[in-house]
């Protein structure tokens, strides 16, 4: 608990007008006010949920990972109002996805003034605001987000995006290309992903990741032999023999 040692004001002092710098009460408070609202920000930032809350976003993750987006509003619209983040980034996930993006954007705006600087939650603003056909929202946004993030596949994609729904077609294509120069990466992480879940014998996680990698390198690409490696060990521990 953090306690202010100050004095109380005199009927005097509640006469002045208390926006008056001069004010004795602005005087004794004011030089409290940043840790005052600190205080209060940690406390919103310190949210509980409910057990309820919390068994409805279990069973709603799971929804999610099958692609259920609408039953996954459904669950989880009683607790729109929540203040616990990924409560409300999976309902607004899902309502966009589902086809309501109307629905994301308060939870989206509650969610960010819990957490400014929550890029998921800004990413999916935008898409939200593309979706409800509001560009000049989503280039605004997307202009706020972009110089602290620049590296961002997301935001490559979702610039060409915008750009393709103005009808400026070679920008779109160079935003698309600058999305496209991460794939690699994103082919490495999967790879490293399905061999690690296959040391587990997790397999099949292990097989989700090595296709989600097959999806996206061509049969040329240097980590297709490895990767084809990795699939002929996991098709063989799942038939019962033994991996090389």
């Amino acid at each position: 608990m953090i306690l202010l040692n100050v004095t109380p004001p005199s009927k005097h002092d509640l006469l002045v007008s208390p926006k008056s710098p001069t004010s004795p009460i602005c005087r004794t408070f004011c030089p409290y006010l940043p840790l005052l609202l600190l205080v209060v920000s940690l406390t919103s930032c310190n949210y509980t949920p409910s057990p309820q809350e919390l068994s409805s976003l279990h069973q709603a993750e799971e929804l999610y990972t099958k692609g259920r987006f609408t039953s996954v509003v459904e669950l989880l619209q009683p607790y729109s109002s929540s203040h616990h983040p990924p409560l409300l980034l999976l309902y607004a996930k899902s309502a966009i996805l589902a086809g309501h993006p109307d629905l994301a954007i308060p939870p989206l705006t509650r969610l960010l003034k819990l957490s400014p600087s929550h890029t998921d939650a800004r990413i999916w603003l935008i898409r939200a605001h593309i979706a409800r056909g509001d560009l000049t929202t989503a280039k605004h946004l997307l202009l706020a987000l972009l110089p602290l993030n620049r590296e961002d596949p997301r935001l490559a994609y979702l610039e060409g995006l915008i750009a393709e729904k103005e009808g400026r077609l070679q920008d779109a294509i160079l935003s698309y290309h600058r999305a496209a120069l991460f794939e690699t990466e994103l082919a490495k992480t999967y790879v490293a992903l399905g061999g690690l879940y296959f040391r587990f014998l997790q397999y099949e996680k292990a097989r989700e990741y090595i296709e989600k990698a097959h999806s996206i390198l061509p049969p040329e690409h240097p980590l297709s032999r490895p990767l084809t490696e990795l699939t002929e060990s996991l098709n063989l521990s799942r038939s019962g023999g033994t991996p090389p």
